[in-house]
């Protein structure tokens, strides 16, 4: 997807040309920051989103009054919500994605934590968001200036020839006209909806290609794991099993549920394979796949009688009618495994994957951090009452 630098002297020294582009304000890469003089402690004056530092000698909290969120009652797609090395992210970057986890999770979410749950997804969006924009100045500045236009133009060939044809499956609309309306509708536009994509993508490609650890894996790292995490490869008694069912909810009374059982323990007995008879007759959960079951462990079944008697027969026989709560029932023990403990050859394997993949992620978070701690970030979290401001957006009803 990107061409890599030719020699190290061109990435320490990268061109002051601005990076990124689609109409997102950016500083040019080297471009020094406005100090405030007398700062206490030689501290450097932050500036404001758009640029604009306090003044020197203001009273405290003087500066907020210029920030237009204060004393607001309702969140602008607008808004500046983050300014990363005096870069913006607007409000209208973050909503979306909120309002449209809501949309698909919100009757999981009590009326009583929407507010709290809308806040939450904000700040975990924006966080996402600063670092993927991170690592996406990160590759541009350290991508010769001369190749930065070809990988523009691939990202965006990528994006109209894949992701926009999924973006409008999803939407379901047929043609990109209808698709820019439909973002529209939220705030968003197509042409913020590919800056992400290109964003996300070479965020992606690039700290998978500068975050990686590659180091061998001793047979010493991978036993010290598995004594560390000795639980995770315990397992208890399982079986897989076959049942019959009448349930009392289905029949006349109780006793005809008990006839019923009966017979349909007698047509197997007979001949007929269980599977056949469960299919036909079985008030069973899984009577549609033959009464099967798959691996159950023991102590996971909400009947205590069905429990108790799967872990008791033996192997292949019938059980004796049994009766709960629910109904009365015949089973039958395809297999069974003896609680025990996978052993340290037959687990190697994954340990190493599990080892491998836990050394990516400390690799690729140690890289966001370095990159967070040379950056100068700041969010509308760090302001009062920005949690209480994205708790006020108006609910998914009212905007659709």
């Amino acid at each position: 997807m990107f061409a890599p630098p030719p020699s190290q002297a061109a990435i320490s020294q990268p061109s002051p040309a601005t990076v990124g582009g689609s109409g997102v304000a950016q500083r040019p890469v080297n471009q020094p920051y406005p100090r405030a003089a007398n700062v206490a402690n030689g501290a450097q004056a932050w500036p404001a989103p758009g640029g604009v530092a306090p003044a020197v000698g203001q009273p405290a909290g003087a500066e907020q009054a210029q920030l237009p969120w204060i004393g607001a009652t309702e969140l602008l797609e607008a808004t500046p919500v983050a300014n990363i090395d005096g870069e913006i992210i607007l409000a209208s970057e973050v909503l979306p994605a909120v309002d449209r986890v809501l949309a698909e999770r919100g009757s999981q979410i009590p009326a009583s934590q929407r507010d709290v749950a809308r806040a939450a997804l904000a700040k975990q969006r924006l966080e996402q968001l600063i670092e993927l924009r991170l690592i996406y100045n990160e590759a541009m500045r350290n991508i010769p200036e001369e190749n930065r236009g070809s990988v523009e133009d691939q990202l965006n060939e990528q994006f109209y020839r894949a992701e926009l044809k999924r973006q409008m499956e999803l939407a379901e609309v047929k043609t990109v006209q209808e698709y820019d309306e439909h973002l529209r509708e939220s705030g968003d536009s197509l042409e913020r909806t590919k800056h992400r994509f290109r964003i996300e993508v070479l965020a992606q490609q690039w700290l998978f290609r500068e975050a990686t650890d590659e180091s061998e894996i001793t047979h010493d790292e991978m036993l010290a794991y598995y004594r560390e995490h000795e639980d995770e490869y315990r397992f208890p008694s399982r079986v897989r099993w076959e049942q019959l069912t009448a349930r009392f909810d289905r029949v006349a009374d109780q006793d005809e549920a008990r006839r019923k059982i009966a017979w349909l323990g007698n047509q197997v007995i007979d001949g007929v394979a269980l599977a056949d008879v469960a299919k036909s007759y079985s008030d069973g959960p899984t009577a549609r796949s033959g009464g099967q079951w798959e691996w159950t462990s023991q102590g996971s079944l909400a009947s205590t009688v069905l429990d108790e008697a799967l872990f008791a027969l033996p192997v292949g026989q019938l059980s004796p009618i049994l009766e709960d709560q629910q109904g009365v029932h015949i089973v039958r023990v395809l297999e069974r495994q003896q609680a025990g403990q996978t052993p340290f050859l037959e687990a190697q394997v994954a340990i190493k994957e599990n080892i491998r993949q836990e050394r990516k992620r400390a690799a690729r978070q140690e890289y966001v951090d370095n990159l967070r701690e040379r950056a100068r970030i700041w969010t509308i979290f760090d302001e009062p009452g920005a949690a209480e401001l994205f708790a006020r957006r108006p609910s998914d009803e009212v905007r659709r």
